[in-house]
């Protein structure tokens, strides 16, 4: 959900960033066809979501600058990405083990369905700070 995608090796280094001119217009998930994904996916997710509350505690301490008015137009995160990345963070304490169980047993409950939304949504626009 950011305009921000960012680009890594096989090994998991980061190669370089892609800054796109627009966050995306539509971004659609179907929890049906996602939850008959291997559990690693999910899992994987959940720790990516997780960093983006630390991140922005990080530079919101720091008053470290974003980048998301494009090259050479840095302004600190805004209040609502930081809102954001904290209830990722909640979100993810809260249903993350039910989230798992639900995968693991190829379920769509309210708990992964939260996860996938804190996965995606939440992360992506609290990573906006």
């Amino acid at each position: 959900c950011s305009a921000r995608a960012v680009i890594y090796t096989d090994s998991g280094e980061v190669v370089r960033y892609l800054d796109l001119p627009r966050n995306p217009d539509v971004v659609l998930l179907d929890t049906k066809l996602i939850v008959q994904a291997p559990v690693r996916f999910l899992i994987s997710g959940i720790g990516d979501a997780l960093s983006t509350w630390f991140e922005a505690e990080s530079c919101k301490a720091k008053g470290s600058p974003n980048s998301t008015c494009g090259a050479g137009h840095l302004h600190p995160g805004s209040m609502t990405a930081y809102a954001l990345a904290e209830l990722c963070y909640g979100t993810l304490k809260e249903y993350g083990v039910l989230a798992v169980s639900s995968a693991k047993a190829k379920a769509c409950t309210p708990a992964f369905e939260k996860i996938v939304e804190a996965n995606t949504l939440l992360s992506g626009l609290g990573f906006e700070s």
